[in-house]
Formats: C-alpha cells, structure tokens, sequence
C-alpha cells in the first residue's frame, strides 16, 4: 500500500499544479485574486449640498426641565424663572400624646423655606449673587408664556401688565454662593402661603430673578418645605415637602437669525440647519486608485463604508455661548415640503439598548479661540441615497436637519462655519473598491 501511495504523488502534484488558477467548479475564464483599496475623498460643499436653510422655532422653555435667570448677561439678556408649585398636602400622620401615630387633617401652615437648586457646572459666577423672590400677580400659562405674553396659544394671546413676569408683589430676597454648592433659600410666611396654596387662582406662582448684573445661572429644581402644627399633640411641628407642578422661564432678547454663512442647531426655541443633498454620481481616486483603476470612480452604495458631515464650529452670539457639552444629531427629514412642521426619521444610530446616539462636542469648541472640526456620521442616508432604498422600505429623503439631540435642552447653541468661508461644511467618504479583471 505504501508503495502504491508513493507512485500516485507524482501524478496527483501534476493535476493540483494544472488546477491551481482555477475554480473546479467554475465555467468560462478564471479571475484574479480580488485585491481591495480602501481609500478617502473629501467632497467640498458645492459638490454634495444643492440647498440650505436655518430654520428656528422648535419647542418652548418649558419643555426643558429647567429654570433659568439672568442680569445683563452677555450686556443684554434678561431671564426669570416661573415656577407654580404642587398642591399643598391636606393631611399628615402624627404621633399623638399617647404614642400612637394618627392621621391628621386639620394641618396649620406656619411659615416655608423655598429651596432652589442651581447647576453648578453651568453658572456664570465664581462669587456671591443675589437673587429675588416675587409673586405673581396676573394669570399665566406656564406651557406658553414668554417675555411680551403671559399667554400666547391658539386664540388667546395675552400681553404682561409689564414684560418678564408682569405685576409681582416681592416676597424675600438671598444670597447664594456658588463656592458652597448648597441650595439658595427663600423664607416665606403664613398669609403668602395661604394664597399659594389656593389652587383656585390663576395667578398662582412665583418669579424668581437675579439681581446682580453680569452673570446667568441655570436652575435644575425648586421645592417647599411646608412647617405645619398639627392639631394632634400640637406642641410639635411637622414637615412637610411640596414638589413642583409647572417649572419654565422667560426671557429677552432672542438671538437675531443667523447669516447665511453660518449654520446653527439648538438653543430655546430649538434652531435646526436644513441641507438637502445632490451627491455625485463619480468621486476622485487617489494616485494609488487611479494606478489600477479608471477614474473618477463611480459612487455606489457597496463601496461605501462611512459617510460623515464635517463641520467647523465657531463663537456663537456671546449670551448664548455653550457652558455644557452638546449632543448633536442628523435626522432625515421625511416630507421637505411641509418645513417647518415636516415629520422627522428615527435616529439613525442606536446603542446596545436601543437609544439614540449623538455625536458630543464640548463645549469649549465654541469659546474663542477653540474652533475645531467636529465629524457628525451620516453613512445610512448616504448609503440609502445611493442604493434608492432604505431598510423600512419608504422611498429615500435627500433632505436632512442637523440638530441638537435632546431638543430643546438650552437657551445656548452650536454655531458652525456655513457655505462660502474657510472652513465650510465637507462629506467625508471612506470607499473600498477593488481591482478583480478576468485573466486571459
């Protein structure tokens, strides 16, 4: 067997030699071996973008969570907090004289401390600031309301007796200091809370405004500590905690309309930049691509592995120049000729739990002299422009916004060099091709 073995080496090397170029199972001529390039093109505005537009209003201060006051900040902005606090509660369980914990409905409020607690991060001042607490004369409608309106929805616009809050009757005054990071506290008496507590009246609520001039602090929550005597063993006190039910802030002047050189995304009302892209349908190789192949290259959705808008930030307006980082995101825009109200695509990238992934910039990038270029990805409206088709099978937008990801967040905003300066927007494409050709 062995001999045999060794006789039939010679003759099986000759057939794998003969055989070695080609598939056994393939019909007509032989290929080469595929050998793939990956290569960069950096396509400048005027070849990948054929419409822009700023578009602004989106979302109220409300919506953001969060308070906001400012003095003069910036040389000119003004900004006060307006806050209507929950339903006071009607009852407590007390410890009697006895020991026994009883149910109480008969509660006496004696006085309150208001906390109001500031983002640290976030505030303009390094020393002492002083702020006001006032309430609130006039009938106001917390989802609505801005610096002219106390009212200001579909049939009903309502003018302040006076812009920013309207007619305020002053409660208390305090000092906050930011080196402690403590809460700012208010104290108020009994006959002020008998009239917040009346959930019957329309002007319930409160102004909070800063006094000194020059500095902006942003507010992240406002509650009340109730000291209410029992009727039950009434030589104690019981404490009680009340919530916030409405929380917004108003403020003036708004920041003009962007140039149309400039590009711009957040801020309150919410900014977004509106591109409609006309993509080539051949990009320029390298040296090294063009040694092997014919150029320019044909664009295709096989080629493409990444797409991403590249864009140079610059100093907003000086008010509303970033304290925290930015998220910002692209989403396609499903029906053009319906903007500003036109419907938006999902995400279009998400984590390993399902949420929506932004692209952070900090906020020094938009601080003088911080200027830098910030990559946004776009690869699944490129790739979807490219095949005609997309995953959810709707025909594919070349109409895209560029935005903050979490809208509205802040008063402040992302301003980016627009078309026609250095620095203007550009599409980052990484392609891979290759040279695979039928031998001879």
């Amino acid at each position: 067997m062995i001999r045999k073995t060794r006789r039939l080496l010679p003759l099986l090397a000759a057939v794998l030699g003969a055989c070695q170029d080609q598939l056994p199972t393939a019909v007509g001529p032989a290929l080469a071996p595929v050998r793939p390039l990956t290569f960069e093109v950096i396509l400048p505005w005027s070849e990948f973008v054929s419409d822009a537009r700023v578009l602004g209003g989106f979302g109220r201060p409300v919506q953001t969570g969060s308070g906001l006051v400012a003095h003069e900040f910036g040389g000119e902005v003004e900004a006060h907090t307006l806050v209507r606090m929950a339903e006071f509660p009607r009852a407590a369980n007390v410890v009697d004289s006895l020991g026994t914990t009883r149910k109480d409905t008969l509660l006496t409020f004696l006085d309150a401390a208001l906390f109001v607690t500031f983002d640290t991060t976030s505030n303009s001042s390094t020393g002492s600031v002083t702020l006001q607490l006032e309430r609130i004369l006039e009938p106001w409608d917390a989802r609505t309301a801005g610096w002219e309106l106390s009212v200001d929805s579909v049939g009903e616009r309502t003018p302040w007796g006076e812009p920013g809050g309207g007619q305020v009757e002053p409660i208390a005054g305090t000092t906050w200091f930011p080196q402690t990071g403590l809460d700012g506290r208010f104290f108020l008496n009994a006959a002020t809370l008998a009239l917040l507590g009346d959930t019957t009246r329309n002007d319930r609520g409160l102004r909070i405004r800063l006094a000194t001039p020059g500095h902006r602090l942003d507010i992240t929550d406002v509650r009340l500590e109730l000291h209410t005597r029992p009727s039950i063993n009434q030589d104690n006190t019981v404490l009680l905690s009340v919530g916030l039910s409405e929380l917004t802030y108003v403020y003036t002047p708004t920041p003009p309309a962007p140039e149309p050189d400039e590009l711009r995304a957040g801020g309150v009302p919410a900014w977004r930049s509106v591109l409609t892209l006309g993509l080539p349908a051949s990009v320029p190789g390298n040296p090294a691509v063009c040694a092997r192949l014919s150029c320019p290259v044909p664009l295709t959705a096989g080629q493409l592995n990444h797409a991403g808008l590249l864009l140079t930030t610059e100093l907003p307006e000086p008010a509303f120049v970033p304290t925290d980082p930015i998220q910002f995101e692209v989403r396609g825009v499903l029906a053009p000729e319906f903007l500003p109200k036109s419907p938006l695509g999902a995400p279009l990238f998400l984590d390993t739990l399902g949420l929506a992934v932004g692209t952070t910039v900090p906020e020094s990038a938009f601080h003088p002299g911080g200027a830098h270029v910030v990559e946004i990805p776009i690869t699944p409206i490129v790739r979807s422009l490219l095949s005609g088709s997309t995953l959810s099978g709707f025909p594919p937008t070349p109409t895209i916004a560029l935005m903050e990801m979490f809208e509205p967040s802040s008063f402040t905003f992302g301003s980016f060099v627009g078309p026609g300066r250095s620095g203007e927007p550009r599409l980052r494409l990484v392609l891979t091709v290759s040279d695979q050709v039928a031998l001879p």
